[in-house]
């Protein structure tokens, strides 16, 4: 960005489901370089901004980081309860893609069994990171795709947090204090 340029405004998470075909496409502008949001969603790092505490928080989470390797996380709900996510890595393209499947279990309440398959694409923009995510299979489960069409700006604005929490402190670290 140009020095005296005005501040590229970023885009707020937004989703939009196809409840019909059972497809659910994301997006948010991430102030965060795109190396630094794939690290988020790759690594045990996820488990620093995934959740809140009135709703659930991801722990435990392990990655393969390889085509089929697995990856597992556990969720755990306010009320005590633990679900397992796990799936396995179809495509990794640091730090550009990643394409992988989704389980849950117990089965998911409005989801099943099913398994979903998630592909993020992020984009290098002038204020940090363009996320967009496809969420597939959930055809046949109306409701499981709407709900989780809004869970995902949840999540998004929790990583857009979490990334203008990492910079700020990034900021204090490197501004010396004087007496």
């Amino acid at each position: 960005m140009e020095r005296g340029a005005a501040p590229v405004a970023l885009r707020s998470p937004r989703s939009v489901a196809d409840v019909y075909a059972g497809t659910i496409l994301a997006t948010a502008d991430i102030a965060a370089p795109p190396e630094a949001v794939y690290r988020a969603l790759t690594t045990a790092e996820l488990e620093r901004w995934w959740g809140a505490d009135e709703l659930y928080w991801s722990t435990e989470f392990t990655a393969d980081l390889r085509v089929n390797g697995p990856w597992s996380i556990a969720v755990r709900w306010a009320n005590g309860d633990i679900v397992l996510a796990t799936g396995e890595f179809i495509e990794l393209d640091a730090p550009r893609t990643i394409v992988q499947t989704r389980n849950f279990e117990p089965p998911h309440p409005l989801l099943g069994k099913r398994e979903t398959t998630l592909t993020f694409h992020l984009e290098p923009i002038d204020s940090g990171t363009r996320v967009t995510l496809r969420d597939d299979g959930f055809a046949g489960r109306p409701a499981a795709c709407a709900f989780n069409a809004g869970h995902w700006e949840v999540v998004f604005s929790w990583l857009a947090d979490y990334a203008r929490e990492q910079a700020s402190a990034a900021n204090s670290a490197s501004i010396p204090l004087t007496n």
